[in-house]
């Protein structure tokens, strides 16, 4: 959750209200927090992201909406799921070049991008234009130190259930194979490690 809380609040406060009725997520790394977050505050919720597996358990959690960026023009759906206008906030969480390049035609005129995917060192071409001449406010965050007691409050405020992005288990004994498995994401989103034994 840790992800998923700093994003999209500031001053301590969310930014994100019942009145913004467009959010769109991008969840390509396993940072799922930010669309329960976001549906824990009343907002549409829509998930681009190009694994089967990941817009599944998306459904499962209640998204508004998932769209496949590989099946063809990802910015028309979005635009098509928003009503025309683009989200009022695009949540970058993949870090993946062509994500990083794309979240500013996903966005609204005066609408918001927070970049939490990691792209440390790399050079990615984008259209920088797009930030005037759609007047947004951009952020960008690594890491989210102290948030996990505002997160703990979150989930447990909003009942919100996490299971399905929860896709295996090992056994603690197992951590080895555990993170081996867990390094691929067509087949698992988050690997929980138990002390059964």
């Amino acid at each position: 959750m840790s992800f998923g809380m700093n994003p999209s609040q500031r001053g301590g406060r969310f930014i994100l209200n019942q009145h913004q009725a467009n959010s769109l997520i991008r969840i390509v790394s396993s940072v799922a927090y930010p669309v329960l977050e976001a549906q824990g505050m009343g907002a549409r919720v829509i998930l681009v992201d190009p694994l089967p597996l990941r817009r599944a358990a998306a459904e499962k959690i209640g998204v508004d909406g998932t769209v496949d960026p590989s099946a063809g023009d990802a910015v028309a759906k979005v635009l098509e799921l928003t009503g025309g206008k683009g989200a009022d906030l695009v949540i970058e969480a993949s870090g993946h070049d062509a994500s990083l390049a794309a979240v500013l035609d996903y966005v609204r005129t005066g609408g918001r991008v927070t970049f939490v995917g990691i792209s440390i060192g790399r050079k990615i071409p984008v259209e920088l234009g797009k930030i005037q001449g759609k007047s947004l406010t951009i952020k960008g965050t690594i890491g989210s130190p102290g948030v996990w007691p505002a997160a703990m409050r979150f989930l447990a405020r909003t009942k919100l259930d996490l299971s399905p992005i929860q896709t295996h288990f090992f056994d603690l004994t197992q951590g080895i194979e555990a993170f081996e498995f867990g390094k691929n994401p067509k087949v698992c989103i988050k690997v929980t490690l138990t002390n059964e034994a």
